[in-house]
């Protein structure tokens, strides 16, 4: 009796003779196996027709795997035909597929498929690449590669970014530099754009290109050198980009005070305003502390901030108010801080 490997229940019918009859009925349950597409179930009979034994013979599903591979690297004459040929072990169904590059190879006059061969017609130097099979099945998958290449051309590796660069920010006067690498078949070509014009020779732009690292350097940024700058790196089979932005800002100077905090008093029960004049490049943070530990604006305290003047108000002063005050000025080029004593009369 024959099953084929898609049922998963054998009923087997009625078996009869001279003392009498009986049927029987299998469900097969196999964890990580399948049928082949045919499955001999044999019967083994004692006297009585009730001993009944199935056997099934299964066999273990495996992955695909190549035995027999193209080599590495093929050399043709134009014109030529080239055939790249594998062998594979595994359990069916197999699918195959090849593919040259990153695109799958669709089967057309050039290019001819078949389990489990590829055939390039007629090779012209369109067809110089990486060739790449890949099998599966359904408990797995392998691949293969290799590169053709024509007599007296060889395989061009179209360029790329390697390393990018990234967003600089820096202030009037300074440098300003983007880096990054590129890797590709030679001959590599760089050129540089800022915004959508290309940068011609510049004396106060350095550019540089050598071990497949392109430089471009501005030793003293004024604010015309702000915008988005470009590197694209070229060659015969193909070029690529990358960009990103400089921000010039003007000199960032550091906070000063010009009327620090000072030794002061003040009369139980008054409004105090503990101010202070300052200088340098906005935006400027201020932080206030008494004895050592920070004011925040509430009930009790009053912090203002305008420009180039910064104070603390007390609405009622306390005797719990005495104490050392300071003031602490931050900005990107900066910080300072002033100290001053309040003493409470009364």
């Amino acid at each position: 009796m024959w099953l084929s490997w898609k049922s998963l229940v054998l009923t087997v019918k009625t078996i009869k003779n001279d003392v009498g009859s009986t049927s029987c009925q299998a469900a097969l349950y196999v964890k990580g196996y399948k049928f082949s597409h045919r499955v001999n179930i044999n019967f083994t009979f004692s006297v009585f027709p009730t001993d009944i034994y199935p056997l099934c013979f299964i066999m273990p599903i495996e992955p695909p795997k190549f035995i027999r591979s193209p080599e590495r690297l093929s050399v043709v004459r134009p014109g030529q035909n080239k055939v790249f040929e594998c062998q594979v072990t595994g359990t069916p169904e197999i699918d195959i597929n090849w593919f040259r590059g990153s695109s799958e190879i669709v089967p057309s006059d050039r290019y001819k498929t078949s389990f489990i061969n590829s055939v390039v017609q007629k090779c012209d130097t369109i067809d110089v690449g990486e060739y790449q099979c890949t099998v599966s099945n359904e408990v797995g998958s392998s691949t293969c590669k290799t590169t053709l290449s024509i007599n007296g051309w060889y395989f061009q590796e179209p360029p790329s970014f390697s390393q990018k660069f990234e967003n600089v920010i820096t202030v009037l006067g300074t440098m300003a530099e983007f880096q990054c690498a590129v890797k590709g078949s030679p001959t590599l070509s760089v050129q540089w754009q800022k915004d959508e014009s290309w940068i011609l020779e510049d004396p106060k732009i350095e550019r540089t290109f050598e071990k497949n690292v392109a430089m471009l350097r501005i030793a003293a940024c004024e604010a015309s050198h702000s915008g988005k700058y470009t590197c694209q790196v070229a060659n015969e089979a193909g070029q690529d980009r990358c960009f990103s932005i400089l921000t010039v800002q003007e000199q960032v100077i550091p906070p000063s005070f010009l009327k620090p905090l000072s030794e002061f008093q003040e009369i139980l029960g008054s409004f105090v305003q503990i101010s202070c004049k300052v200088s340098g490049s906005l935006p400027i943070s201020v932080e206030w502390q008494k004895d050592g530990s920070k004011i925040s604006s509430g009930v009790k305290h009053k912090i203002i901030q305008q420009d180039h003047s910064v104070s603390i108000e007390i609405e009622q002063l306390e005797k719990s108010d005495a104490g050392s005050y300071s003031c602490k000025l931050t900005n990107k080029a900066g910080s300072c801080v002033s100290n001053g004593t309040l003493r409470v009369k009364g």
